[in-house]
């Protein structure tokens, strides 16, 4: 029988990274590490846990829902004082942080986690630019800026009036971003670029591609057994980039091929840097100007469980329910 695990739902994993990480989450966020929580179940097996923040801040609704979903699949839900101690308990969290890595120390819970620096690189944009640099795989204009000249030589480069996105060195789901328009700025928006060059961050600048689908690939990454490339869904955002929904691929459907060897490339390249654990990462095709298709296979790494893992893993139990 295998070890009892403790899931633990920080969605916010992203936001504990890098040198400035968020110490207290906003209600908003908050929020979110709690209504994401089901989502957790298709990973789980009867007689795991499921950690839930603060109890008594779930509507009530929200909180019978997740008991019976729960129940269905024989996961127990736990909070507070109720969490089991002790090396017979492995902690799984969304994403391995200090934070995350502390408790489980202190909680005496078994532990199988790779170093908190190689997360955070593994994770950090930095990482991806300079791999899809590095293998001529990056977006026609990107490129990275460290300061407001930086920033303006890339807004040259582009057409008059064209989209373009930029990013934080860390951020999910659309967040810890800009979108423009142009070569000017909002005010709103230099602001947040003045904060962060003011720091000493470094931001990821993007032209906004006319995507025309996105594809997530998952694989699983173990010291011993190496990479293993479990499967692909389909990733479905809004017209603003926002992560909406995945879903599992069709019957005999299959992945692109360039993304696929892409993001396998990636795979086990963070292997052989001491990476291991869920791995997911995201893949785009969009429009050439001059007409066909460009291909984008690491578009985004994410060096920890995500939505599309689990829906993966809920589609391939119903396989065999």
């Amino acid at each position: 029988m295998s070890m009892p695990r403790l899931f633990v739902g920080n969605f916010d994993f992203e936001h504990r990274l890098g040198r400035y990480p968020i110490r207290q989450l906003p209600r908003k966020l908050a929020a979110i590490n709690i209504r994401l929580l089901p989502d957790l179940l298709p990973l789980t097996v009867p007689g795991d846990f499921l950690w839930v923040p603060e109890p008594d801040a779930i509507p009530p609704e929200v909180r019978e829902r997740l008991r019976q979903l729960a129940g269905d699949v024989g996961v127990r839900l736990v909070s507070g004082g109720d969490v089991p101690t002790g090396p017979a308990i492995e902690l799984v969290p969304w994403g391995w942080t200090e934070e995350i890595l502390a408790w489980g120390r202190a909680s005496g819970w078994r532990l199988s986690a790779p170093p908190i620096p190689v997360v955070e690189w593994a994770n950090s944009r930095q990482t991806s630019h300079d791999l899809e640099h590095l293998w001529g795989m990056e977006a026609p204009g990107s490129g990275c800026c460290r300061n407001a000249d930086e920033l303006k030589a890339l807004l040259r480069t582009l057409p008059a009036e064209a989209s373009w996105v930029l990013k934080a060195e860390f951020g999910m789901s659309g967040r810890e971003r800009v979108l423009g328009r142009g070569d000017t700025l909002s005010e709103p928006q230099r602001n947040w670029v003045e904060h962060r060059f003011q720091r000493g961050d470094t931001l990821f600048f993007e032209p906004w591609l006319p995507r025309e689908a996105e594809q997530s690939f998952h694989y699983q990454l173990d010291p011993v057994d190496g990479v293993t490339y479990l499967g692909a869904t389909h990733l479905l955002t809004d017209p603003r980039g926002r992560y909406l929904a995945n879903r599992p691929l069709a019957e005999g459907e299959t992945p692109w091929p360039e993304s696929l060897r892409g993001t396998r490339r990636a795979a086990e390249y963070l292997a052989s840097r001491g990476y291991f654990g869920p791995l997911s990462i995201d893949s785009m095709q969009y429009r050439l100007p001059e007409g066909g298709w460009g291909e984008r296979p690491l578009q985004d790494i994410n060096a920890r469980w995500s939505m599309g893992r689990c829906v993966w893993e809920r589609a391939e139990a119903a396989k065999f329910s």
